[in-house]
């Protein structure tokens, strides 16, 4: 056992008191000696403020049990100890230390001597270290995410300037009559590719105004297996001529909850437009909704390429994309699942992948029945559905056959 032997403890106290580390000795649980390190340390102008004070007075709060299980492991007493990293607090003064222990005798009677060095400093460096990571790696998503989206604008542009000046050549030449078929094949091409980018730029103000707070969804008491059934059935035929097979399932004909049908419809039609761009000719999705007492589940799945195990983690994450090299059937800015997320949230549900790489994924819903106080629900879907054709051109113009 050390010894810091009676005779000999002013010696010791003017090497503590020299040393730029805090010294602190305790035994009964009560300090009975702190040197002038420990006094600066701590903030205080007196050491007899802490002398046969308990010694847990002077660990932050959210290290006290931490404190007390690592001196119960003071077993050797030859040595010291490390004790770990800890806050210690006073007088609210709160410091990060390394600390240090072993078991001496003092005064004759077995104490702890504990040994505190501060590494506040280091612990604010290593967070402007952190800080400063987090601020590149955001740097890098945003001009990942600018980078993609020139991209994402340039290739459409490109490709409608080429179709006009085409079509200029067909009418300086006089074939427009004559261009039957192809001029109306241009057109399309022209079209679709401005609905993308139409479609990309919707994403980026409805990003902007998601980290304003301004993006809000209007609830009103609607059927919500009405409204997914008609919106699976108004892209079956599109599904049907890209040789794919659809499949619609429920167990309950009617589910009136308070929901916003344009951001569900806005949802279904995102995981759509996945399943079908990851689905090959004679794949399968099929679309489910099912009652849950207090929550309705909603199914996307389907028997595409599937995602890696290691892009799961990642797959809702803004401006992420599980392939970097995507064919031109493929394309996208990553925008729209981050987007799926936060409107299945803000009806205060949840979203979740369960994929197995190369068999297909299956992208389920879970949203809370809640009953607004109306006098009477919505009786038609009809009224959302104006406009649905454009919609679902704007949410599948990023398909390429």
């Amino acid at each position: 056992m050390n010894y810091v032997q009676e005779g000999k403890e002013e010696i010791y106290k003017k090497i503590f008191e020299f040393l730029p580390d805090s010294v602190l000795i305790y035994n009964d649980k009560k300090i009975k000696y702190i040197n002038e390190a420990a006094e600066k340390l701590l903030g205080i102008k007196d050491k007899k403020e802490l002398i046969n004070k308990d010694v847990l007075n002077v660990v932050h709060e959210d290290y006290k049990d931490i404190v007390k299980e690592r001196m119960k492991s003071l077993v050797n007493k030859d040595v010291y100890s490390y004790m770990g990293q800890i806050l210690v607090s006073y007088n609210g003064n709160i410091v990060y230390v390394d600390l240090s222990a072993t078991i001496v005798e003092y005064k004759g009677k077995e104490s702890v001597l504990v040994i505190a060095r501060d590494i506040t400093e280091r612990k604010k460096e290593e967070k402007s270290r952190h800080l400063l990571q987090k601020t590149i790696e955001c740097e890098k998503l945003k001009m990942e995410f600018f980078s993609s989206v020139s991209h994402e604008l340039k290739t459409p542009l490109n490709v409608i300037l080429g179709t006009i000046q085409l079509l200029q050549i067909y009418s300086d030449k006089g074939m427009i009559n004559n261009g039957g078929k192809n001029i109306n094949k241009y057109i399309n091409i022209a079209k679709q590719n401005s609905y993308r980018l139409l479609r990309l730029v919707n994403n980026i103000i409805d990003i902007n105004r998601m980290d304003a707070g301004f993006y809000k969804i209007q609830l009103q008491n609607y059927d919500i297996v009405k409204v997914v059934e008609d919106i699976t059935l108004s892209v079956a035929e599109y599904i049907k001529n890209k040789g794919i097979y659809l499949e619609f399932d429920t167990n309950i004909e009617e589910k009136v909850m308070a929901i916003d049908p344009y951001k569900i419809e806005r949802i279904m039609l995102n995981l759509l437009s996945n399943s079908i761009k990851f689905t090959d000719f004679k794949g399968k999705i099929s679309v489910s909704i099912y009652d849950n007492k207090d929550k309705v589940t909603i199914s996307v799945k389907d028997t595409g390429t599937g995602i890696p195990k290691d892009k799961l983690r990642t797959i809702f994450e803004r401006f992420k994309q599980v392939e970097k090299t995507l064919s031109r059937n493929k394309e996208g800015s990553g925008i729209g699942l981050s987007l799926v997320k936060y409107l299945v949230e803000l009806h205060n549900g949840e979203i979740y992948v369960e994929s197995e790489y190369g068999k297909g994924s299956e992208f389920i819903i879970n949203i809370p029945v809640i009953l607004l106080e109306e006098e009477n629900i919505k009786e038609n879907y009809s009224t959302v559905q104006e406009g649905n054709v454009e919609r679902i051109n704007i949410e599948f113009s990023d398909i390429y056959t």
